[in-house]
């Protein structure tokens, strides 16, 4: 059971947080003075709070980095939404948002492994429709039959006391409940019951 309930604007803050951990954060709201509006009353409607990046390098070199054996890199964009009520095609057009700016930034090649495109929505409520398209959502797009590595798009969702991901997206869920619950999200992963989760998700 995940013991949370925050504000739109508290839960975006406390997420944004942990993700500021290990990405790097752009923020995406500005007013015509060019002051950030952090305000959610002022943003009804999906609106684009934050983006940010990862990136990791995995290699292995022979006696010196001269000689490398292999090398791989592997890169995340995450994209954070606003919305008093989720429906269905704001779904869609985050997922259309995030797919667009996403592919911008990937530069397929032999040193590529793989890129993640993640749209993460808070609300304060959500269609029926658009929680059933979150977690059936998935979408893969190879570069040179794997060979210049792959994309993999995924969707997450938070609402008050509740947590909703696409399938493939654990990690990014493990994220989010941590975000909104930390002392309960170690207790889910302690002793056997912890265990028997991580094994089987």
């Amino acid at each position: 059971m995940i013991n949370f309930k925050f504000s739109r604007e508290e839960a975006m803050e406390r997420i944004l947080d942990v993700y500021s951990r290990w990405y790097i954060l752009k923020n995406e709201l500005t007013t015509a003075s060019g002051r950030v509006d952090s305000s959610t009353d002022s943003r009804p409607e999906l609106t684009l709070v934050q983006s940010g990046h990862m990136d990791e390098e995995e290699g292995q070199y022979l006696m010196s980095r001269r000689a490398m054996i292999w090398e791989a890199e592997s890169h995340e964009y995450v994209y954070f939404f606003d919305v008093a009520h989720l429906t269905k095609a704001d779904v869609e057009k985050a997922l259309a948002e995030s797919y667009e700016r996403g592919m911008k930034c990937i530069v397929p090649g032999p040193k590529h492994r793989c890129s993640y495109i993640a749209a993460i929505i808070v609300a304060d409520s959500a269609d029926a429709e658009a929680i059933s398209y979150i977690k059936k959502y998935q979408k893969r797009e190879n570069f040179k039959m794997s060979l210049h590595g792959w994309m993999d798009q995924m969707v997450g969702l938070v609402l008050p006391e509740k947590i909703e991901v696409s399938p493939g997206s654990k990690r990014m869920e493990d994220i989010l409940e941590y975000s909104m619950d930390p002392d309960g999200y170690k207790a889910r992963r302690r002793g056997i019951k912890g265990f028997i989760r991580k094994l089987f998700r």
